[in-house]
């Protein structure tokens, strides 16, 4: 329960807010990322995820997705 109105009404905006990206997602600018190409190998198996981690959890500018794929 909210403990106040502006608490609730906080909430209710937020609600609104996340459904919005749930629904229109697909109208939304990507982020820009780059992704470098993977060759060698069988393609699920250079996108299975082991342990996704930050690669500098200060600026967190950069995602090990795994040890052939870091977004940044």
């Amino acid at each position: 329960l909210a403990a106040s109105l502006s608490d609730f009404e906080a909430f209710t905006d937020a609600g609104r807010r996340l459904a919005d990206l749930h629904v229109n997602y697909e109208t939304v600018e990507p982020y820009p990322l780059h992704e470098p190409p993977v060759t060698g190998m069988v393609a699920w198996e250079a996108y299975r995820v082991t342990k996704m981690r930050w690669a500098d959890k200060t600026t967190k500018n950069a995602l090990i997705y795994n040890q052939h794929i870091t977004l940044g």
